[in-house]
């Protein structure tokens, strides 16, 4: 039995795998800010409207990172 099958070119199919890369980038860095900010025991972090970024004290970030 023949089925129709779209044909579908390198570069088409190399921009959907891009696209998927970088939602999946997208979710895990939207994660770890979600953590950060309504995590358990991430009290010290907060938001800067202004900036649109998460704050904190340098040594509360560096033991955060290690």
């Amino acid at each position: 039995m023949l089925r129709w099958l779209p044909v579908w070119s390198t570069c088409t199919m190399l921009e959907l795998f891009m696209q998927i890369q970088e939602i999946k980038t997208w979710k895990n860095d939207w994660a770890i800010v979600y953590d950060i900010l309504k995590g358990k025991d991430n009290s010290s972090f907060g938001w800067d409207e202004h900036r649109q970024m998460v704050v904190t004290e340098d040594a509360v970030w560096n033991s955060y990172i290690s």
